[in-house]
């Protein structure tokens, strides 16, 4: 229903030509109830629309483009309103022919996969020869937060692009509004208008490029080179077509956005954003794309991304359905990253390390045993430790760790954002650097416990004898378990009562187990149960009070850790104060109470920004897996061994 001049007006709809990312454009065939007229009416981006207008119209299609002009330099969204007058033999004609197509699906799934189909052919046919109407012109208010939260994002270093169906202007506008653009960048505008064909923007990119790293090479400052691309997209459809030198053009187009601060895709389809997301996906190294939207036209790229991120609001639950994280809001992203996900980045690569450095030390004194062992096989650590070395005696500390460690706290993380680079931007907490420095302090820790309870043991006995085998296993066990606890206090940000209590309590825990094993059972009281739980405490039978009566046995417990773990303490300390990180000046701030004016002024240096392409860029968009690759040439053997057979079996 509707109203003109207080008349109410009904119409009956007739049929609905649904929105999609290749027509980029919506129409309603209706049917006036007083007259019986039958007209279409439709919306879309000016850049679909005016193409399919009747002739005549030049003089009202200027009228209308300048005032959409005048409308996205306002910053409001704009889009094109026209309609088509349709007679009773000319729908039904077309009605029949659509409905045809919709029924069949083959068709319907072509138009699923965005192929060319014959229902969007059918909606062409349709929308074409219309009369323009006008334009609409609306305000799509920022949520809160918006523009901080974006100014926060740029500054820890996260390449934010803006990829969006607006105008050009009206994108350019949002984008100095949130900060992704300001005075000092320098804006490469290419659009379909200035740049027609393939090698025009190949050639414009080109050029870009080299004028942004001469400008790099001159200049010092990250911030003086900064620049930005703005894209439309009849560029993109050019970018992702069909031509011969679309590849080369890709390839431009990737060397000039690792020189730029923020690109921004105005008139994107949705399978464009898709694409975009695509293409740096697979041709950057080490990139983690996150993808965030509101409504249906950002599933295709939320989907596409590593991580997706659906708002929910007034444009449904579709974004939300589709994304790994939902949230009420964009200004929530800010805590997001910058504090839950800077936290959680950084504990769990710590976690990880961690595990596998305490299970590869722990199998390393195992191993070195074999030497004094003639490699027979016997291993010197008790049983019932070996089994609950993981699940018990180095549980809580590290889980503690991994959830409640902090290096600086939440309100300092948020107002220094560039803390996050050293996450997932940098790989400081987890690269193959760190990986085989762990590596490294495993072996040489497992060594010095083995060694040193060897040779340090023999001839020490209470009874003047050379230990027993079970003896220094006693100490190399004792030691492996002590050591891992205390090397993670030098991993402890947030020191507190409970990190001490909780390593203190696995060293208790220890001493606990192995009273209680070494007393258990005894040769001559073995029964049924006896015999299974004898596997577990051999060779234990009162061996750890005789242990603990060994001067050199706490000897080692103090001189060991020391000699493992002081190198460590004594290049964290050189680290922090003569190649102290961004972080470390942040704790130290924090910790004394010092002013961080001048840490909010820091800028993460571009270097530390761009990625390196990956050989043989740009790669096909869409590839099969090596699994998909595998599966299909099984099939295709499959099927080439079944053709044989039967063509021997008609022979």
């Amino acid at each position: 229903q509707a109203s003109r001049v207080g008349e109410p007006l009904q119409y009956e709809v007739l049929d609905v030509l649904e929105f999609s990312s290749a027509r980029r454009r919506m129409s309603i065939v209706v049917r006036n109830s007083q007259t019986r007229a039958i007209s279409l009416l439709s919306k879309g981006a000016d850049t679909v629309m005016l193409p399919l207008l009747a002739s005549g119209q030049e003089e009202l299609v200027a009228q209308t483009e300048a005032h959409m002009h005048d409308h996205s330099n306002d910053g409001l969204r704009t889009l094109v309103i026209a309609s088509k007058e349709l007679s009773e033999e000319e729908y039904l004609s077309w009605s029949e022919r659509y409905r045809r197509a919709a029924s069949d699906l083959d068709e319907v799934e072509k138009k699923s996969r965005e192929e060319p189909n014959a229902i969007d052919d059918q909606c062409d046919a349709m929308e074409s020869r219309m009369r323009l109407l006008g334009s609409t012109a609306l305000e799509d208010k920022l949520q809160e937060g918006v523009l901080a939260c974006i100014a926060d994002l740029v500054k820890a270093g996260i390449a934010t692009w803006m990829l969006t169906g607006d105008k050009e202007e009206t994108a350019i506008n949002i984008a100095y509004a949130c900060e992704l653009l300001d005075s000092t960048t320098t804006v490469v505008v290419v659009g379909l208008k200035t740049h027609p064909n393939v090698e025009d923007i190949t050639r414009a990119l080109r050029e870009a490029t080299a004028a942004a790293e001469e400008s790099m090479e001159l200049s010092a400052s990250a911030q003086r080179g900064r620049r930005a691309l703005v894209i439309d997209g009849g560029a993109l459809g050019l970018l992702f077509g069909a031509a011969p030198d679309a590849p080369a053009c890709q390839l431009e187009f990737l060397r000039f956005t690792q020189t730029c601060a923020t690109v921004v895709a105005c008139r994107c389809a949705p399978a464009q954003k898709a694409k975009l997301v695509r293409l740096v996906r697979r041709n950057v190294r080490g990139v983690s794309a996150l993808a965030i939207g509101d409504g249906a036209n950002d599933v295709a790229m939320i989907q596409t991304a590593h991580v997706g991120v659906g708002i929910s609001g007034k444009e449904g639950m579709l974004a939300v359905n589709a994304a790994d994280f939902a949230i009420a809001q964009f200004r929530f992203l800010r805590e997001m990253l910058l504090v839950q996900g800077r936290h959680n980045y950084r504990r769990i690569a710590v976690t990880v390390y961690y595990v596998f450095y305490k299970n590869i030390m722990f199998t390393l004194v195992i191993f070195w045993a074999q030497f004094f062992a003639a490699f027979s096989g016997t291993k010197w650590n008790l049983e019932a430790g070996n089994q609950l070395y993981n699940v018990l005696l180095t549980m809580f500390p590290i889980l503690w760790f991994s959830v409640f460690d902090k290096d600086v706290s939440d309100e300092t993380s948020l107002a220094l954002p560039q803390l996050y680079h050293l996450g997932p931007g940098n790989h400081f907490y987890f690269n193959w650097r760190a990986t085989l420095r762990w590596i490294f302090q495993a072996i040489y820790e497992s060594l010095a416990i083995a060694l040193l309870c060897v040779f340090s043991l023999d001839g020490l006995s209470p009874d003047g004898e050379s230990p027993g085998l079970y003896l220094i296993g006693a100490c190399t066990i004792t030691l492996a378990i002590v050591v891992p606890n205390l090397k993670l206090i030098l991993w402890f940000f947030s020191w507190n009562i409970w990190s001490f209590v909780l390593i203190g309590f696995e060293v208790v825990l220890w001493w606990g187990v192995g009273g209680v094993v070494a007393s258990e059972i005894k040769p001559e009281n073995r029964g049924t149960s006896g015999e299974f739980i004898a596997q577990f405490v051999l060779g234990w039978y009162k061996l750890w009070g005789n242990v603990n009566e060994l001067g050199t046995f706490w000897l080692l417990m103090l001189l060991v850790p020391a000699v493992v773990l002081l190198p460590q303490v004594f290049y964290s300390f050189y680290m922090r104060r003569f190649h102290p990180q961004f972080r470390d000046l942040a704790m130290e701030c924090e910790y004394h109470g010092l002013p961080i004016d001048a840490l909010k002024a820091w800028q993460i240096p571009a270097g530390q920004r761009q990625r390196r392409l990956v050989k043989g860029a740009p790669r096909p968009l869409y590839q099969a897996s090596r699994f998909q690759r595998l599966c299909a040439s099984l099939c295709g053997s499959k099927a080439k061994s079944e053709s044989a057979r039967s063509t021997a079996t008609r022979a």
